[in-house]
């Protein structure tokens, strides 16, 4: 059908277009560090509408450095480094990024109260799509999602009855988090927007501007 056609290229040329920005982050952030002061004389020059993208650029870098700040001090408070533990943890973050509409400070912060009210790392983790697809289904806050959710890990179960979610007497985190998945797997991918996910990788080229103008 010509509707489903239409629906097909869009994905299509977003996914590309997603990728093709992730290789210009990359190559962007290299030639900053190699031509800095070049670029910093070049930007000054061109004027008021440059300074203003450098001005907002600066302002997504300052948004992930505080959300990672606020992720890395959660974790210190369970014993934890964010330092280690970063590859993992921005591993799952890309992956989720890519599939749904869900950008890396919204899920870190998700992450954040997820660790802060359980005190589990592993838990948190294994939480967090779980968290992403209830979100999508139920069209709530994703971090107040997590908050629920996390309640429901560490004993308050009673408020995930009230979204369809029956948890068993005595029922563990695993089999809490697998109740959730059970109920809306999938929901958080099912409601993407592609324009949305390319929206994202625009502010992750732009967090790459924006921490090289940092002072």
């Amino acid at each position: 059908m010509p509707g489903n056609d239409v629906i097909i290229n869009v994905k299509t040329e977003t996914a590309e277009a997603e990728r093709q920005l992730d290789s210009f982050a990359s190559k962007l952030g290299n030639a900053f560090e190699k031509h800095r002061r070049t670029i910093g004389l070049a930007m000054t020059a061109a004027g008021a509408a440059i300074t203003g993208m450098a001005i907002l650029s600066v302002k997504s870098a300052q948004e992930e450095i505080i959300s990672i700040n606020r992720l890395s001090s959660a974790l210190e408070l369970q014993g934890l480094s964010y330092a280690n533990l970063k590859p993992q943890i921005e591993a799952v973050i890309e992956a989720q990024q890519r599939k749904t509409n869900y950008g890396d400070e919204a899920q870190r912060a998700a992450l954040e109260a997820l660790i802060s009210i359980t005190g589990d790392y592993q838990a948190s983790m294994a939480a967090l799509p779980a968290v992403l697809d209830m979100a999508a289904a139920k069209n709530m806050d994703l971090e107040s999602t997590a908050f629920l959710v996390a309640r429901a890990l560490t004993g308050s179960r009673e408020a995930l009855g009230r979204y369809g979610v029956q948890l068993k007497e005595g029922a563990s985190q695993t089999e809490i988090i697998a109740a959730i998945m059970d109920n809306f797997r999938g929901r958080a991918e099912a409601a993407s927007d592609p324009m949305t996910r390319l929206q994202n990788r625009f502010g992750e080229v732009a967090q790459v501007l924006g921490k090289q103008l940092l002072p």
